[in-house]
Formats: C-alpha cells, structure tokens, sequence
C-alpha cells in the first residue's frame, strides 16, 4: 500500500513538471506571437498616412497584448495555486489517513497484548491459590482483585472465584459447631485460623467486586465465626447457613441478604442496615442490634431473637413487637 502510494506522488509531480514546461513554451509562443505577428498583422502601414502613425498604432497593439497575456498568467497562476491547494488538501487527507490507520492498528495490537497479559496474570492467579503455602495463595487472591479492577470484564468471575475459595476453605461444621458460647469457647480470629480466608473476604467486602448480573455473592454454609466485616458493602449477599458468632458487623450493608438460618449469636450488628433481609430460622441469642435497621425484613417472626439486645434507636418492621420476641433493651447512652 505505501509503494503503490509513493508511486502516484511520483507520477502526479512529474506530470506537474512536464505541465509547467508545456505552459512556459506556450507562453513564449503567445508572446512571441503577440509582439512580432499580431501588430503589423492589426495595425498595418497601409491603413495609416505615415509610418510614425502606423508604429504607434503597432505599438498600442503590443500593449493590448501585453495586457491580455499579463490576464492570463494571472489567471493561470491562481488556477495552478487552487490546484495545489488541492492536492496538498488530497495529500494531507491520505495522510491522515494512513495515520489513523497506523493508530488503529497500534490499538488493536495494544488491546490485544492487554487481555493477554490479563489473561496471563489470571491464569497466575488461580494457580497460586493451589499453593501450599498459605503467603502465595494470599498473593493470589490480591493479584486477581487486581485484575478485576483492571479488567470489569474479568470482574464478575473473580468474584465467584473468591466465594467459591472461602467455602471451599472455611465451610460451616456440619453440627452447628460448639454450643457454648462464652468467650472461652470463642475460636480464634478469622485472620489467625485462616488468614487466605480472611483476605478474600477481605477483598469481597469492599463492594467493588460482584458477580455478573444480579446474582449475589454467595458465601452460604461458610464458617466466618469472629470475622472482622465492619463496614462491609455486602448488599443481597447469600449468608444461608453461615457461622457468623462473634462476628463484626458493626455499620455493615446487608439489605437484601439472605440470613437464613445464619448462626449470628454474639455477632455485633451495631449500626448495621438489614433492610430487607430474610431472617427465617436465623439465630441472634446475645448478638448486638443497638442503633441497626430491620425494616421490611422478611420472616423475622420466624427467627430467634430471644437474648438479643437492642436499645431505642434500633429500626424494627411495622407490627413487630421486639420485647415479645425476648429482645433485651438497653439505654442507648450505654
């Protein structure tokens, strides 16, 4: 394509100079024409009584001519400068052209050496989270939070990756676990017993990472007894079934989650937002709902409240009376 367009550029000067020739040979014939043909031709001696009238009259003649042809190259001087500006305007576009071709392709080029080395590093990823060694699966799980922040593509599937880690790793034992809940019993923090977990949940907590659609995280029949979820950014996650005694969940975003049959006794929901929550069967002997907000939670009936402490700036559904239901309330100022 750039030879074939070299050689028009080539083709089209040389012409240009061949018609700048032909044009000046023209001229000087005109001009030869006009000062030693045409005056004698219009102004002959025979029609004048004397020889100083008829070289005046050839003279005047020579003028005229002169004057024509001064027209003409004027003429032909803007017509040659218009059609340069043409084919500079032809040339620049081409150009462009050429430019914007030659851009594109470096794009493309670019973007496809960027999903490779995307898919590289994902790859990567998900091999280190095989690793024995409990530092290089941590280093996975923040290589592929890092792809999904680079990546919205790869987003979703990070996501599902990450849940699919943490109940694969920390599921919920299948008794229920220990039912004495002094702090004695208590297990260790998450971070201590299992501190991959704890980093992909960690990572999941901030928000920024969902799955595709509108499914939710699912973390369901997980053990994450005594994890630190302040502040966490969990909307509509799927909690069915978790271990979440002694867990933090102080100024947590849980509206839309599924709670169902959760064990949150002891768990601090301080401030917490469960709006719109499912709560069937879900346990909360001795969990902290000081300041929280149950509106519209779904099937609170069912759940088990009783041992839960509450004070007077806990938001509860319409009809629900929470001492009925065995809720311990305490002064606010406390």
């Amino acid at each position: 394509m750039t030879l074939l367009s070299a050689s028009r550029v080539r083709r089209a000067a040389a012409l240009r100079v061949l018609a700048v020739l032909v044009f000046c040979l023209l001229a000087l014939a005109f001009g030869a024409v006009a000062v030693f043909v045409l005056p004698p031709y219009l102004a002959p001696r025979s029609a004048f009584t004397n020889a100083g009238d008829a070289v005046r009259a050839q003279n005047d003649v020579r003028g005229v001519m002169l004057q024509v042809a001064g027209g003409l190259v004027l003429l032909v001087g803007a017509y040659v400068t218009w059609r340069q500006l043409q084919l500079s305007r032809e040339s620049m576009r081409q150009t462009m052209e050429a430019t914007n071709a030659q851009l594109k392709a470096a794009q493309d080029q670019l973007t496809v050496d960027r999903e490779s080395q995307l898919t590289q590093r994902f790859a990567q990823a998900v091999d280190q989270l095989g690793s024995e060694q409990i530092v290089v699966r941590i280093g996975g799980i923040y290589a592929l939070e890092r792809v999904a922040r680079n990546s919205a593509a790869d987003a979703g599937a990070v996501a599902e990756l990450l849940c699919s880690y943490i109940r694969q790793h920390s599921p919920a034992a299948a008794d229920g676990g220990v039912h004495d809940l002094s702090s004695a019993s208590a297990p260790g923090h998450l971070e201590l017993r299992a501190a991959d977990v704890r980093t992909a949940l960690f990572v999941l907590k901030k928000g920024t990472i969902r799955p595709e659609g509108d499914e939710p995280l699912r973390l369901l029949g997980t053990d994450l007894q005594r994890s630190g979820l302040d502040s966490a950014r969990l909307v509509g996650v799927d909690l069915e079934g978790a271990d979440l005694r002694w867990a933090w969940l102080r100024w947590a975003h849980l509206d839309g989650a599924d709670l169902s049959y959760a064990d949150l006794r002891d768990a601090h929901l301080e401030g917490a937002s469960l709006v719109g929550a499912e709560m069937t069967g879900a346990r909360f002997h001795g969990a902290h709902l000081e300041g929280a907000s149950l509106l519209g939670v779904l099937d609170l009936d069912h759940a088990q409240l009783e041992g839960a402490v509450a004070d007077d700036e806990t938001v509860w559904p319409e009809q629900f009376s929470p001492r009925e239901a065995g809720i311990t309330f305490i002064s606010a100022a406390n």
